[in-house]
Order: structure tokens, then sequence, then C-alpha cells
């Protein structure tokens, strides 16, 4: 392997590939204001109650690549979710 066929895998395996699709720079400015939101509940004390949770389920949303993991763990848990149970609970 090649140093730079490594660097495309590793960009690939990432979520950072998933900006430059189209329709991806509307995650990376989703991202940024919650940022900005997080800045403002926890330095400035705006609102921090409110604001952080907001903010924080913003960030988790708009990762790249999250909705694939949600489909495994559907399709895991539809597929054979007593195994699934088991492994992870136990």
């Amino acid at each position: 392997m090649d140093f730079q066929q490594f660097f495309e895998n590793f960009r690939n395996s990432t979520g950072i590939s998933q900006f430059f699709v189209e329709g991806g720079w509307k995650n990376l400015i989703m991202i940024l204001i919650a940022c900005i939101l997080l800045f403002l509940a926890i330095k400035k004390q705006f609102e921090p109650y409110l604001l952080l949770p907001i903010a924080f389920g913003m960030l988790l949303v708009n990762i790249p690549g999250a909705k694939n993991s949600l489909v495994l763990i559907r399709s895991a848990v539809k597929n054979n979710a007593e195994d699934w149970k088991m492994d992870i609970f136990y």
C-alpha cells in the first residue's frame, strides 16, 4: 500500500469525506452553529439549561456517518434482538 492510497483510505473511512459530498456543507454549518450555542451556554452562561442540550443534540445529529451507525444498530436489533441484548447488557 503506497502513501497516497493510505491517506485516501483513511479519509474515506472517517466522516471527513462526508463533508465533501453534495449537501455535506449543511452539516458543517450546523456543527458550527452548535459550537456557537455551546460557547454561549458554557462560557457566557446564557440560558445553559436550555442551550446545552439543544447544542449537544445538534452536534450529535450532524456528525457525518452517524446515520449509518443507526442503521447498523437497528438491523442488529431487528435480526437477533435476544443475542444483541445479551451481549450488550449482561
